[in-house]
């Protein structure tokens, strides 16, 4: 999740590569997140070409131990394990770290040795900094959705002609503590609408940068239903865990845990009920980022099809949706409703997850752009006794009929460019969700 928001950033133009960055993107508070070009420029010198001096300084044991625990971890572990000439790759970071005093001067070594396993999702934290690798070429994003991610996480959610309901689910950077009162908002805001008289879906994942899943996937719970809908498999494509969705009750493979009142229409928790608040796993773990208050897209459109005088998607009032007040009410038979997933070059890491979640569920269709490739599945080792972390992507996605997702989501319908997110009537892509769920 840390790795795409950073790139996401630098697809904005807000940070130049190599730049430092302190407390962004759901890290911790005032962490500072070192990408390091790895392009030929810091490649190793070769030792022919290389000053005498340089050549002879030797790499202090604290430096050469983080390198060696790195290379040892990603051999073992990286997803891409088999790619690499590991005594080549090994050699290569101690040349990079040769003037490195500090660990955190080992940002051109360790994007070296991301870069071998071809993983824009790690990183190395330690201290108060993180190092990692990015993509040379970040996601494309359109003017229209850096302006619209500028304004920060929010819900948004409208009833459109047809009995349409359309809901934004941004993403969600949150502490464990956080993930029932997040989910039940979100949760909130479907039931509204469908009170409303939506009876259709539109999900719009377009904004979703990541975070962590257990909230978003909780808070959808009343479409999805009761089930196992996406896990992890390893580089032999087996299965290595699988999520849980049960009532309301999301669970991940790793402990963390998300849960909504009332999912399954008749209540799954009572309210007052103890929250369960689960580890969190490796997603998650920044900052607490509100998903901010739900917004009311202009007046509601009729569900017999009359047009209101609103088509703002994002400009009306600011409606505070959570606290379970009116969980579960109304709630009838969403699991078999139609739904389309609105995708694109901002939906990433945890966002590519609520998407895989909905991956072969009936009635489901997948619009817009492919997502931006963060689809694997990031575990953390210890180093130097506890004092460095290194975060290795281990597995990548599989939905619910085991298909593996190695790089990103592809849509069934392809609908490059055309957000409006002032209009829905000029936004091409849900125009082309509102065709689709017209005829189905």
């Amino acid at each position: 999740m840390k790795a795409f928001l950073l790139i996401l950033m630098l697809a904005m133009g807000q940070y130049g590569m190599g730049q430092m960055m302190t407390g962004q993107a759901g890290n911790s508070p005032g962490k500072k997140v070192v990408i390091a070009d790895n392009r030929e420029a810091n490649r190793p010198m070769p030792d022919r070409e290389r000053p005498m001096m340089e050549r002879e300084r030797p790499l202090g044991d604290s430096i050469r131990m983080v390198i060696d625990s790195s290379v040892a971890l990603l051999r073992e572990f990286a997803y891409h394990r088999d790619k690499p000439d590991w005594e080549l790759v090994r050699q290569e970071a101690f040349d990079l770290a040769r003037q490195a005093v500090r660990w955190e001067d080992l940002g051109p070594a360790m994007a070296h040795l991301f870069e071998a396993v071809d993983d824009h999702h790690g990183w190395l934290a330690l201290r108060d900094t993180l190092l990692q690798w990015p993509r040379h070429e970040p996601p494309y994003l359109s003017p229209a959705l850096k302006q619209e991610f500028a304004k920060g996480n929010r819900i948004v959610k409208n009833l459109l002609p047809g009995g349409i309901g359309y809901l934004r689910v941004p993403g969600m950077a949150a502490e464990s503590s956080e993930y029932n009162r997040l989910a039940q908002r979100l949760m909130d805001s479907l039931c509204a609408l469908q009170r409303e008289g939506a009876r259709k879906w539109i999900i719009d994942l377009r904004l979703n940068a990541g975070g962590t899943m257990l909230p978003m996937i909780a808070g959808l719970s009343p479409l999805l239903g009761n089930g196992a809908f996406l896990g992890y498999a390893d580089n032999r494509g087996k299965v290595t865990g699988m999520t849980r969705l049960k009532d309301g009750k999301f669970s991940s493979p790793d402990g963390g845990v998300a849960e909504v009142v009332g999912a399954d229409g008749r209540g799954a928790r009572k309210k007052g009920a103890r929250n369960t608040e689960g580890a969190g796993g490796s997603e998650g773990a920044g900052g607490s980022e509100e998903a901010g208050g739900t917004e009311e897209a202009g007046k509601s459109v009729g569900a017999g099809g009359s047009e209101g005088a609103g088509r703002s998607l994002g400009a009306g009032r600011t409606e505070e949706a959570g606290g379970g007040k009116e969980a579960g009410k109304g709630i009838e038979n969403m699991e078999q409703a139609g739904v389309v997933i609105l995708t694109g070059h901002g939906t990433g890491s945890a966002g590519e997850c609520v998407a895989v979640a909905f991956k072969g569920r009936p009635h489901t269709w997948f619009i817009g752009e492919p997502t931006a490739g963060y689809t694997t599945g990031n575990k953390g080792h210890v180093l130097v006794g506890g004092r460095v972390e290194i975060v290795i992507a281990e597995s990548v996605l599989v939905d619910r009929r085991h298909r593996v997702y190695p790089r990103n989501l592809i849509p069934d319908e392809w609908v490059p460019g055309g957000e409006d997110f002032s209009d829905y009537e000029q936004d091409k892509k849900i125009q082309a969700a509102l065709r689709r769920l017209g005829k189905n």
